[in-house]
């Protein structure tokens, strides 16, 4: 979680706040084009496979898109330590307020939370996490997603005010 020359990566840094774990840039720059390119290489008759775990919402998009372009829709993605949001990218029914904090040229996202699919529970729909076209697209390029059971990346019980 912090700057490359590849993708930028997600804002996963919420409580640091600080300069250096903000993301710069938008998306997956040449660079990252050419990684992937090196990555899905045969060498010796395998690929490095490519996880999508740290980066940015609008760097695993521009990477759907580049494998989509290029014809390696069928090597599987990796997603080894998530969480996800329960909601599609485009549900922006939870985003609360943007906030632009001063002299910089990102924004933050206050968002509600996302009801789960068990009562009591909550998604936690940060953009580190998986949206439903996230999940699609690794399911349908029969790669892995490894769920995190941290808490505080995906979500949480609703918690009774008076009991903590």
């Amino acid at each position: 979680m912090q700057q490359m020359n590849f993708a930028n990566h997600a804002y996963g840094i919420k409580g640091a706040g600080k300069f250096y774990f903000v993301p710069r840039g938008a998306g997956l720059s040449d660079y990252g084009r050419k990684l992937i390119d090196s990555c899905y290489t045969d060498f010796k008759g395998r690929k490095v496979l490519i996880d999508v775990k740290h980066m940015s919402l609008r760097s695993r998009l521009d990477f759907y898109e580049y494998r989509a372009s290029k014809g390696y829709g069928m090597i599987p993605v990796m997603a080894s330590h998530v969480g996800v949001t329960g909601i599609s990218k485009d549900d922006h029914s939870y985003i609360r307020k943007l906030i632009q904090p001063l002299f910089r040229k990102y924004y933050k996202l206050v968002h509600e939370q996302v009801p789960g699919k068990i009562d009591g529970t909550f998604f936690n729909p940060s953009t580190i996490n998986l949206f439903d076209e996230d999940i699609v697209e690794i399911l349908n390029s029969k790669g892995l997603i490894g769920i995190s059971f941290d808490l505080r990346i995906i979500g949480e019980f609703k918690r009774n005010r008076r009991n903590t």
